[in-house]
């Protein structure tokens, strides 16, 4: 016996020897991370993509495929993101990744894998909100992100902090080196606005068409650019690659402005900056194309904005991070209303007062909200606790003084209150059954808010999904996206993701607890699917049973239908003209047409090829439109008041559209920062007119382990917005 168990543990340790090199060949000790850099000049906002760019060593510069990050999403579970790296188009050491962090706790555990997923490269770290060299900033936080600022311009950021209004928080922060600034869009999600200097400060031989191109599609799919170049900005590479991407118009170089009535009295300055000791100041001379002039000095255009994409870009013709402009008062108030947008005229301290108003819901921005409305499914009925409460006390009853009565009182027989008692227990046990089964349906339902936004001048589209599901069973799903035919031609992006509730409220992402989902991982990949260049999906993701979980999706794509529209602009009269005909085969409701400050809204429905004009519609300003002003039978001149307990989805879809010309948080008393990029309001103030409609059915649709959600299970609201160019008569 003895010899047997020898030669048994002699062969186990003879195979283990044969075998461990294989082993260890097939496994490679993973080697640390040599630099790690998190978020955007070391900040990143919680429920949004957050990248990073690691340096590794010269062994593995060339094996590196994808990243695995795990870590805390939204709803509070672990989640693991394998999603591609990127390589440094120059620095061939440097590569970037994302990942959306959903807590400011927990670990974070950062992998680096070849193709053939082995670990080459790792980290670990403890994630906490202000740590020395990342900081993580609510969902709700605006980040304005300065990039090529000169280091003489730094005492300007510090002034940007007035842009804070009510319970709206704004942070800043600075890239010194463009190096380390991401070169895919989706790095660039996280920030609200980019404010990009390209004065002889910056680095523009580092500026490589990568980052370029990043930028520039980050902005055509809703972000908020602010530019200005010095006048050697053609003289690189990099400097041409931008003034052709970003430029709204045809630049020609440096001038002087020699006179500056006009932009001192925009920023209500106190000191001139034109005087005997400075005749003159440098700037750029624009010929601007397509886009709007909004501030001029003689025939010198100073701010130019156009909406490019979905998102808009500012021009500024002066150096303001230089000397000349670092030393001007004024420069400030300036900086201050180019972030502001829109918001040039608006009273602030109408947000301050309306902030009082903060609700208890759990949630301070519209997101939160929206949240809130789409997990209310109309065939899934919530029992109240009163009405527990009164069955609860009927069952006290009659287990009590009627079951007394009956076997004391009426049978004689009080022994009988043995069986009587599980009689009740039994009787009320199956109401309670029938009652919950009645109560929820053994379906899956779905409740969707769809936004489609066109850009009619080059047939860009970009979608907007946010669903609500509720499923009467436990299962370990796969979601996509799935993006159907018709409207769309071609798709290059859809992604699905969890979406969280923004705020301190029960689940938030700032509550510090979860929301009692299963301590089960899942994973989010990235794969190439039909119809689709990449497809972001969630695997084995935990859904439990008679529950509901919340999904945010976004596509990308293009359409060949051409869109028949012909607007213009009075400049003398100050109004719009002109007509639209529906290019769709399917009607649009509440046809509204928005420029400027001015609504022009539609009666009924416009069938397919149907034409309307302006003349035909019911003209009004944009403010009373999106807050129902006129409704009121008491007083016409009032604005309907905001209700944040409202679940009318519609309602919520027209706020988050046109937040600011609604009237902001000063209107709302909730924030707009989660989900900002579907704000057009800027757009209305660049030379383009918004139209909106609301259609029958949607183009996206969630599909759950392979099976698209069924339209019997789906209830939608489809918004669309059509981007539609203005022509400018003389005066």
């Amino acid at each position: 016996m003895g010899h047997r168990w020898s030669f048994m543990i002699g062969s186990l340790v003879a195979l283990c020897g044969a075998l461990g090199p294989v082993l260890l060949k097939a496994q490679p000790s993973a080697e640390p991370i040599l630099k790690l850099e998190l978020g955007i000049g070391g900040q990143s906002r919680l429920g949004q993509w957050t990248p990073f760019v690691c340096e590794v060593s010269e062994a593995l510069a060339n094996g590196l495929a994808k990243a695995r990050v795990t870590c805390q999403d939204v709803d509070d579970q672990p989640a693991g993101y394998e999603l591609p790296l990127y390589r440094h188009p120059q620095q061939e050491r440097l590569y970037l990744g994302h990942f959306i962090l959903g807590r400011t706790y927990g670990r974070l555990k950062l992998q680096l894998l070849n193709q053939q997923d082995q670990v080459l490269a790792e980290q670990t770290l403890n994630v906490r909100p202000d740590g020395a060299t990342w900081r993580i900033v609510p969902a709700t936080t605006k980040l304005i992100a300065f990039v090529g600022l000169a280091p003489t311009a730094r005492s300007l950021l510090p002034s940007s902090a007035a842009l804070r209004s009510g319970t709206e928080a704004t942070s800043l922060l600075e890239v010194p080196d463009i190096r380390s600034f991401p070169w895919q869009a989706r790095g660039l999600q996280t920030l609200d606005t980019l404010v990009l200097s390209a004065n002889n400060h910056l680095d523009l031989e580092q500026l490589t068409p990568a980052h370029v191109q990043a930028i520039e599609e980050w902005v055509r799919a809703g972000g908020k650019l602010i530019l200005w170049t010095g006048s050697q900005a053609d003289q690189t590479a990099g400097g041409r690659d931008l003034i052709a991407r970003l430029v709204p118009g045809q630049w020609q170089g440096g001038t002087l402005l020699q006179t500056s009535g006009k932009l001192e009295i925009q920023v209500n300055a106190k000191v001139t900056l034109i005087n005997s000791t400075r005749p003159n100041v440098p700037a750029i001379r624009l010929v601007p194309q397509g886009a709007v002039v909004a501030l001029q000095q003689d025939d010198l255009p100073l701010v130019v904005r156009r909406a490019h994409g979905f998102g808009s870009l500012t021009f500024v013709a002066l150096p303001l991070d230089s000397d000349e402009f670092v030393s001007w008062p004024g420069t400030s108030n300036l900086l201050d209303q180019l972030i502001a947008g829109t918001r040039w005229t608006e009273e602030r301290s109408m947000a301050e007062t309306f902030s009082s108003r903060v609700t208890h819901y759990g949630y301070r921005d519209v997101a939160g909200q929206l949240k809130g409305a789409l997990d209310q499914f109309s065939r899934v009925t919530v029992i109240s606790f009163s009405s527990i409460a009164l069955l609860i006390g009927l069952f006290i009853l009659l287990v009590g003084p009627v079951d007394y009565f009956i076997v004391k009182k009426w049978f004689k027989r009080p022994e009988w209150t043995w069986a009587t008692f599980l009689m009740w227990v039994a009787l009320f046990s199956v109401a309670a059954v029938f009652l919950s089964r009645a109560a929820k349906p053994d379906s899956l339902q779905v409740r969707s808010l769809e936004i489609i936004d066109w850009d009619a001048r080059d047939g860009s589209l970009r979608g907007s999904l946010w669903a609500g599901m509720y499923s009467p069973h436990a299962s370990l799903s796969d979601i996509r996206l799935q993006v159907e035919t018709g409207l769309v031609e071609s798709v290059t992006h859809a992604e699905v993701r969890l979406m969280g509730q923004p705020g301190t409220g029960l689940g938030g992402t700032e509550s510090g607890m979860g929301i009692g989902w299963q301590n089960l991982p899942y994973r989010q990949t990235e794969s190439s699917g039909p119809g689709a260049a990449e497809q972001l999906e969630l695997q084995q993701l935990p859904i439990p049973v008679a529950a509901s979980r919340s999904f945010n999706g976004e596509w990308r794509g293009s359409t060949a239908l051409p869109v028949r529209s012909r607007l213009r602009f009075n400049r003398r009269t100050g109004r719009l003209t002109g007509n639209f005909v529906n290019p769709l085969d399917v009607p649009l409701r509440d046809v509204r047409i928005l420029y400027e400050n001015w609504g022009y809204v539609f009666e009924g429905s416009l069938g397919p090829g149907e034409s309307i004009d302006l003349v035909e519609a019911r003209e009004r300003t944009a403010k009373a439109i999106l807050t129902l002003r006129g409704l009121r039978s008491d007083d016409p001149t009032q604005s309907e008041p905001w209700n944040v307990a409202d679940t009318d989805i519609r309602r919520i879809a027209h706020l988050m559209m046109f937040y600011q010309a609604a009237g902001g948080q000063a209107y709302a008393t909730l924030t707009h920062a989660y989900w900002n990029r579907i704000d057009f309001s800027d757009i209305l103030h660049t030379g383009c007119a918004v139209l909106t409609a609301e259609l029958p059915d949607g183009v996206a649709r969630l599909v759950l382990d392979g099976r698209a959600v069924d339209a019997s299970q789906q209830e939608q609201t489809v918004m669309l917005r059509i981007v539609l160019p203005v022509e400018m008569e003389a005066r």
